[in-house]
């Protein structure tokens, strides 16, 4: 058994590397080989039952296969798109983890980095949010099968959970994983150069859109540019949602532009980590953007996540 976290150091010298010219993943060789094309079966995804030839090393390639099963189709790795390498730190163990308290339609395959012995940390796209392959993904599409079959077998996943998530994707082809939200207070990210907020609520029986205009701006008329992440958050009283910065990705900076933008009556104003993202209004006091819960008909997204 191996615990997340240790160092890459720790591992054998031998680990499973997966191969970028091939589209292959390979088992266990010398890390000067760069033509071994042999396919690898992953002992597991469980944290507790993890070994050290469960090492992985994803580090540098763009579009990778992993095989669970010689008789299933191999798993599809990209890191953000089919084109962006991931980065030189991608080594590690790949876990299945469900967020507290979501819903088991949240789970996804996750890839704990080396950390030189601590706790270990999972591997971060660039938006700030962690790289997963998500259950979603699995369930909806061929290559996710062998991955699928060995959550089965080690109780990660039931039965039951498959053919829910089944059915509340049914339907849909394209699966945006960095859009679906299973939890209200599960943080997403967003631009402040994005004139929508774009988002799929996940309920325990269907999808719903959700959809947030002008948060920071529209049109050409922008006065922030940056990236961040975000949480929706629930009034004291219930009544109404909130949106709070978690963490700034992108430097919040100025755009230069001659005029503030005005959004719901009020300046827009560059978030703060931590705070309510809010704005300034004619007399000069700062207000919380908000989202009634009884009035706005784009409420319903997220009461399904308020009423589980």
């Amino acid at each position: 058994m191996v615990r997340l976290g240790l160092a890459a150091k720790q591992a054998p010298e031998r680990v499973l590397r997966v191969n970028p010219l091939f589209n292959l993943s390979c088992r266990a060789y010398k890390r000067d080989s760069r033509f071994s094309i042999f396919k690898h079966s992953l002992s597991s995804l469980k944290v507790d039952s993890l070994k050290s030839s469960d090492f992985v090393d994803l580090s540098n390639g763009s579009k990778l296969s992993l095989h669970f099963s010689r008789d299933l189709p191999p798993l599809s790795l990209m890191y953000d798109t089919a084109f962006t390498p991931f980065p030189s730190n991608a080594r590690g163990f790949l876990y299945y983890h469900v967020p507290p308290p979501s819903s088991p339609l949240a789970g996804a395959i996750r890839l704990r980095i080396d950390s030189d012995g601590a706790a270990g940390n999972d591997l971060l796209l660039p938006n700030g949010l962690p790289w997963q392959v998500g259950l979603p993904t699995l369930v909806k599409h061929e290559h996710g099968r062998g991955a699928l079959a060995l959550l089965l077998s080690e109780g990660l996943v039931d039965a039951e959970t498959v053919e829910n998530c089944r059915a509340v994707f049914s339907g849909r082809s394209l699966i945006m994983p960095k859009r679906l939200l299973f939890a209200l207070d599960q943080p997403f990210a967003t631009s402040m150069t994005d004139e929508n907020l774009y988002l799929v609520v996940v309920g325990k029986k269907h999808l719903e859109r959700l959809r947030i205009r002008a948060l920071f701006g529209w049109g050409h008329n922008f006065p922030f540019r940056g990236s961040l992440l975000a949480r929706f958050e629930l009034s004291p009283d219930g009544l109404v949602v909130f949106i709070r910065t978690l963490k700034i990705i992108e430097p919040i900076v100025s755009a230069n532009t001659t005029t503030a933008a005005r959004v719901g009556g009020g300046k827009v104003v560059a978030p703060v980590e931590g705070h309510l993202i809010s704005r300034r209004m004619s007399d000069g006091v700062l207000h919380p953007w908000s989202l009634s819960l009884s009035e706005n008909i784009k409420a319903s997204a997220l009461r399904l996540l308020i009423d589980r």
